[in-house]
C-alpha cells in the first residue's frame, strides 16, 4: 500500500437548526449595530468615522454613551439607533453595511452585545477542526461503550476506579463543606466558616484539576500518544483522518438569535444573548480524507472506504445524548414552571423528532447528525455520559471534582441553551453522501 493512499470522501454538511461556532468577536451596540424591529443593521464604519469628523459631534457621541454609564461602570442607556438619525442624519440606508434578520427579541436591550461566527469576509464556515472534535468524542464514547470489548471495559473501570480514588482523597472536605453550606442556609457563616468553605473549595478543586490530566490521557489508549507516535516517526492513529473546512456557505446564510440558557431544576434563566449564526436548512460541501493505516483494533473500521461506519458510531453517540435529554426533560416536566413548559415540550418534541430519524436509518446509516458549536452540553463535549450510564455515582463524585453543575445536583446537566424563537437547540447538522 502506497503511504499516501487515502480514501476521499465528498460530502454535504446541512443545518438542522442554527449553528453558532463563535471566535471570540463580539459587536458592541455603541458603534457597530443597531436594532430596528426584526432587523440587525451592522454599521459601516467607514461612514460613521466620516459623520463624525466634527469634534462637537466626536464629543457629543462620548458623552451619549459616558452619560447613561451605571454605577457597574459597564452597560449604558446609549442608544445608537437614536443617535445616528437625531444627531448625524444618517438612516439605515446610509449607514447599513450589512443587515440580518434577529429572531426571539420580544424588548430590545440596547446594552447587549452579538457574538459573532467564524467567516471569511463576512461570509460563514464550519471549522473542520470543530467536526473533527465532535466526530473524535463520538468515537470515544463509541468504544468506552463497547460492552463486547474487554480492553473497553477495562479502560472505563479504569477510569471509574481513578475517579473514586481522587473522590475518596478529598471526601472530609467535601463532607465539611456541605456541613458548611447548611449552617449557612439556617445561621450564616462568620468570616472564619466563610475562609474554610474556600479552603476546602480549593482542596477539591486541585484534586479535580489532577483528575482531569489523568481523563486527557485515557484517550491516548485509543488515538494513540503524539510525543510517542514523533518519537518513533509514526502517525497518531487519529492524524489519519483529515477534516476539511467546509465551502463557504451563500452569503446570507447568517442570522441573528437570543438565546437564553434555562435552570431545569430551578426554573430560572440566564441572562439572554445575541448570537450569530448559520440560517436553518443551509447547505455546504466538505471533505473527509482518510489515510488507511489505523493500527488500533478497535479503530480499524475505518481502513475500509464505508463512510456509513462512522456515520453508524456518530449517530449512536447522538442517539444516546439525545435519548438522555429527552428523558431528563421529561422527568422535570411536572416540576416546570407555566413559562417554561411549552420550552420543555418543544424540546422533547425536537430530540423525539431526530431519534425516529436515526430509528429509520439504523441498518444504512446513509446519513448522521452531529452536534456542533456554542451550545453544546458537557455530555455531547465528553465522555461524560459514558462513565455516567457505567456508574452514575462515580459520574457524580466526577461532577463535584470538576466544578461541574451545583454542589449537590441530582441530576446534570441542569442547563439547556436555547433559541428564543421556536425553542430549538444550537448546533446540529446533518451530514451525508455527495
Amino acid at each position: 500500500m502506497k503511504p499516501n493512499f487515502m480514501h476521499n470522501h465528498q460530502l454535504k454538511i446541512e443545518t438542522i437548526t442554527p449553528v453558532s461556532i463563535g471566535h471570540e468577536g463580539v459587536l458592541s451596540p455603541y458603534g457597530d449595530f443597531v436594532i430596528k424591529g426584526n432587523k440587525v443593521h451592522y454599521v459601516d464604519q467607514k461612514v460613521l468615522e466620516e459623520a463624525l469628523k466634527d469634534p462637537k459631534l466626536i464629543d457629543q457621541y462620548v458623552e451619549g454613551i459616558r452619560v447613561g454609564i451605571d454605577q457597574s461602570a459597564t452597560k449604558s442607556d446609549f442608544d445608537l439607533a437614536n443617535f445616528l438619525p437625531n444627531f448625524l442624519g444618517l438612516m439605515p440606508i446610509d449607514y447599513a453595511k450589512e443587515t440580518y434578520n434577529v429572531f426571539g427579541l420580544d424588548t430590545v436591550d440596547s446594552r447587549v452585545r452579538i457574538k459573532t461566527i467564524v467567516h471569511n469576509a463576512g461570509t460563514p464556515y464550519l471549522p473542520g477542526s470543530s467536526i473533527k472534535g465532535a466526530i473524535k468524542t463520538a468515537i470515544l464514547y463509541d468504544w468506552l461503550s463497547d460492552s463486547d470489548s474487554e480492553k473497553s471495559r477495562k479502560v472505563l473501570e479504569q477510569l471509574i476506579s481513578k475517579i473514586n480514588y481522587s473522590f475518596s482523597s478529598v471526601q472530609e472536605y467535601v463532607n465539611r463543606y456541605n456541613e458548611l453550606m447548611e449552617e449557612q442556609n439556617d445561621f450564616g457563616l462568620d468570616k472564619t466558616q466563610k475562609k474554610e468553605v474556600n479552603d476546602c473549595l480549593d482542596k477539591i478543586k486541585f484534586e479535580g484539576k489532577k483528575l482531569s490530566t489523568s481523563i486527557s490521557k485515557f484517550s491516548v489508549q485509543l488515538f494513540g500518544d503524539i510525543q510517542q507516535t514523533n518519537k518513533n516517526r509514526t502517525r497518531m492513529d487519529f492524524s489519519l483522518m483529515r477534516i476539511s473546512d467546509t465551502q463557504l456557505f451563500h452569503p446570507n446564510a447568517k442570522e441573528i438569535h437570543q438565546t437564553q440558557r434555562f435552570n431545569i431544576l430551578t426554573n430560572s434563566s440566564g441572562i439572554p444573548e445575541l448570537k450569530e449564526t448559520i440560517k436553518t436548512k443551509e447547505q455546504s460541501n466538505f471533505q473527509i480524507n482518510i489515510i488507511p493505516q489505523f493500527s488500533h483494533k478497535y479503530l480499524q473500521y475505518l481502513n475500509s472506504n464505508d463512510i456509513t461506519l462512522l456515520f453508524e458510531v456518530i449517530n449512536y453517540f447522538s442517539y444516546e445524548n439525545l435519548s438522555y435529554n429527552y428523558s431528563t426533560i421529561k422527568d422535570q416536566l411536572k416540576n416546570a414552571a407555566p413559562k417554561n413548559k411549552d420550552v420543555y415540550k418543544k424540546l422533547m418534541k425536537f430530540y423525539d423528532r431526530l431519534m425516529n430519524d436515526l430509528d429509520k436509518i439504523e441498518e444504512n446509516n446513509e446519513f448522521c447528525y452531529l452536534r456542533i458549536g456554542s451550545g453544546k452540553t458537557y455530555f455531547t463535549n465528553s465522555i461524560g455520559l459514558a462513565i455516567h450510564n457505567k456508574n452514575k455515582s462515580s459520574f457524580y463524585k466526577l461532577c463535584k471534582l470538576l466544578n461541574l453543575g451545583n454542589f449537590t445536583t441530582p441530576i446534570f446537566p441542569i442547563t439547556r441553551t436555547v433559541c428564543m424563537h421556536g425553542y430549538q437547540q444550537l448546533g446540529w447538522v446533518k451530514i451525508s453522501k455527495v
